[in-house]
């Protein structure tokens, strides 16, 4: 993670979470397992967005594909909104099959006008994600 930087977990019977912080908030990325009954990446993202629609102010679609054929390929969901705190976002979730066969979301959230920073940041956690008894601790 970048310098400065801070780790948490959010834990409950159903998930946990892991969260990383930018000084000042500004920025988060978050990891967690996605459970639901939809059986794909990309069924898991057009569930999702049906209640960001409904939870986010100003929220706006910009795009969400399938990198891929097939039902197990990686699917991401772009997205803009209103934040009352860090007014407006832009918000990249990707979600994918991991090696130990669970399905996984990266969320990256930024201002809406870092995105080269943004995309930057996705592609390093995407590209070292290893889900810990494949990978060690």
């Amino acid at each position: 993670m970048p310098e400065g930087w801070k780790r948490s977990e959010e834990s409950s019977e159903e998930s946990r979470e892991v969260f990383y912080r930018s000084p000042g908030k500004s920025s988060l990325i978050q990891v967690f397992s996605v459970d639901g009954p939809e059986a794909t990446p990309y069924g898991s993202l057009k569930e999702a967005e049906k209640s960001l629609k409904q939870q986010l102010p100003g929220y706006q679609r910009i795009r969400l594909e399938r990198f891929g054929s097939g039902d197990d390929t990686a699917a991401e969901l772009e997205y803009v909104y209103d934040s009352e705190e860090h007014g407006r976002r832009r918000v990249l979730d990707s979600v994918f099959i991991g090696a130990d066969g669970v399905r996984y979301a990266v969320l990256v959230a930024d201002p809406a006008e870092d995105r080269a920073g943004q995309r930057a940041r996705q592609h390093v956690v995407l590209r070292s994600f290893c889900p810990t008894p494949y990978c060690g601790t």
